[in-house]
């Protein structure tokens, strides 16, 4: 086989790779992701649950329009915010990454096919697409303390993606609550 057709065979496999990775992202919602309070455990106010609740509908619409960046307000500049379950960034640091074509979120929470180019894996599943897939959430509240609580994620279908996200967190400063952890 000739160098010319080795490549032009290359070129068609990384295009269908391509293709077939980009065939196997979700559709577009029509409507809200149900979200559904359940169990309540530890003693939190009326005021919380509700303040709470509102922060993490924020937080799912947001990485549904793939706009993480409309939550920064909701991160406490102390604080910062776990991105993930490893890496801890400052508020400006969580600001600063979308200006970066192919940043983290634009990776890991907005797009399966570059996710599992990065993973080198046809498995793996973006943030986004798996509370699509979800088709409803049920968020048990666990308040660790007055200040500190978070969020059980149980879904409608597909439960074996639960164990794939986080659980949020959310942090109480000066009365008011702060998303801390992300999915």
């Amino acid at each position: 086989m000739s160098i010319l057709n080795i490549k032009t065979n290359l070129v068609l496999n990384i295009l269908f790779l391509s293709f077939y990775s980009s065939c196997q992202s979700l559709p577009e919602l029509k409507e809200p992701i149900k979200i559904e309070q359940r169990t309540i455990y530890g003693k939190a106010g009326e005021s919380d649950k509700q303040e709470i609740e509102i922060l993490f509908q924020k937080l799912v619409q947001a990485t549904l329009d793939k706009n993480l960046e409309s939550i920064s307000d909701h991160i406490h500049p102390g604080l910062g915010i776990w991105v993930d379950l490893k890496a801890h960034w400052s508020k400006e640091e969580f600001i600063k990454t979308f200006q970066n074509k192919d940043n983290y979120f634009e990776i890991y929470f907005y797009s399966s096919p570059k996710l599992r180019i990065q993973k080198q894996n046809d498995t793996s599943w973006a943030v986004r697409d798996i509370l699509i897939l979800a088709k409803g959430i049920g968020i048990d509240y666990y308040f660790n303390a007055s200040n500190d609580c978070e969020l059980d994620l149980l879904f409608d279908a597909n439960q074996e993606l639960e164990g794939d996200l986080a659980n949020p967190v959310f942090r109480k400063q000066g009365g008011k609550w702060y998303i801390y952890r992300l999915f």
